[in-house]
Parts: structure tokens; C-alpha cells; sequence
């Protein structure tokens, strides 16, 4: 299949079901996702390295979620087994914040605002997105995700991150 070929890439996982005839909400990694409407297979599993793919009968967006209702999953008890599983689609089928516009981009700490370091790359190969951040002492890997990436200055090419406790830039 073409599109096994692509990179998978996680975009959330199942947090619960929703309604009794199998419905699914995903809690989403990003909050600026767009999916290709032609979107009909999703792939739920562990690892890209354990998954299997799942054929979709319908799928909406909502905030920070997608709405899922998957080929025979039929049953709140069918939708209650999924629930935690990663999600995981074709990286050419997700659109948001193209992450190559982001490299060497400035990376702030919200809290301080010293700055942290360069954006040098993206690492798409983890269960979540990684920013390779050299610090001029040493690089770091940031998830990027909301809880860490605060703000996207795309005009002033700058990134303020949330960083935690003994991150050592």
C-alpha cells in the first residue's frame, strides 16, 4: 500500500468514546492540525513499529479533537478498548505549521525571556515531533507540543517555549 510507504506520524491518541455506536474523540498533539478530507485509513497501535490501520467511515475536527467513527468499532465496549491508543497518520495527509519554516527560528523561555538557542532541525522519527535547539553549549530536544511551545512568532522568527525545571540550557 502507497501509503504505508509514507511516514507515519503520531497525532494524538484516543481519549474516549464518544456516544454508543462506536464513536471516537482523539485528543490531538497540535492545536493547528488540518487533515486532508480524503482522508479514509488511520493507523492505532503503540509505536509506528505496532500498528494497525483502521478503515474510517466518518471523521470531524473539533478543537483540539477529531470526532472518529472506524469500520466495525460498533459498540460503546468496542470504543472503550481503544481508549489510550496512539494515533497515527501519514505525515503528506497533516498540514499545520509547516515545521521546516520554524528552522533556525530563535527559541525564548516564556518565563524569562533569555534566549535558549537556534531551531537547527526537526526530528519526525519519536512518537512525538522533537525541535533540535543548539544552545551554543550543547543542543536540546523539545517536544513540540502546546504544553512547551507557547507562541510561533513567524514575523520576528522567534519561539517562546515553556521550558521545565532543570532542563540545563
Amino acid at each position: 500500500m502507497k501509503t504505508r510507504e509514507s511516514k507515519l506520524v503520531p497525532i494524538g491518541s484516543v481519549s474516549k468514546p464518544h456516544g454508543i455506536k462506536g464513536e471516537l474523540v482523539v485528543a490531538l498533539n497540535y492545536s493547528d492540525i488540518e487533515i486532508d478530507k480524503n482522508l479514509r485509513i488511520i493507523w492505532l497501535g503503540d509505536s509506528p513499529n505496532h500498528i494497525h490501520p483502521w478503515k474510517i467511515e466518518t471523521y470531524r475536527l473539533g478543537e483540539k479533537r477529531i470526532f472518529l467513527k472506524l469500520r466495525d468499532v460498533n459498540s460503546l465496549e468496542e470504543a472503550k478498548y481503544l481508549e489510550e491508543i496512539k494515533v497515527f497518520l501519514p505525515q503528506n495527509l497533516i498540514q499545520h505549521t509547516a515545521f521546516s519554516e520554524i528552522l533556525n527560528f530563535t527559541v525564548f523561555d516564556s518565563k524569562t525571556q533569555k534566549q535558549v538557542g537556534i531551531v537547527k532541525s526537526i526530528d519526525l522519527t519519536n512518537p512525538q515531533i522533537l525541535m533540535l535547539i543548539e544552545t551554543g553549549k550543547n543542543e536540546l530536544m523539545l517536544p513540540i507540543v502546546d504544553e512547551f511551545v507557547k507562541e510561533i512568532d513567524q514575523a520576528k522568527k522567534r519561539i517562546s517555549v515553556e521550558l521545565i525545571e532543570g532542563f540545563g540550557i
